[in-house]
């Protein structure tokens, strides 16, 4: 049911008021996610059997950073790897220039 622009309310009923809170959540969750939409509560009752809850389902607003932390920039390509240099004849590569 909508209680005025953009709020909507119900109210469920079950043997426990835990199990009626959580069942109200879920079909609100249910409700707003239906729509593609985000989820707020706006407020809420409990009673011995009984939940009530008005809420909101606002605009799922990008998040750029969010975004492009999820998104990695591409690595730059790796350099040609060098030459293999010959072992000396002590079977270590020798290191031309050095000497």
């Amino acid at each position: 049911m909508e209680l005025s622009p953009d709020v909507f309310g119900l109210t469920t009923h079950a043997s426990t008021p835990a199990t009626a809170a959580r069942r109200g959540v879920e079909l609100a969750q249910a409700h707003c996610a239906q729509r593609e939409r985000g989820f707020d509560i706006v407020r809420s009752e409990i009673w011995p059997n009984e939940y009530r809850i008005a809420f909101r389902c606002p605009r799922i607003m990008p998040d750029p950073v969010a975004e492009a932390l999820a998104t990695p920039a591409p690595l730059p390509p790796l350099p040609d790897p060098a030459p293999a240099t010959p072992p000396n004849r002590r079977g270590v590569p020798s290191s031309p220039g050095l000497f």
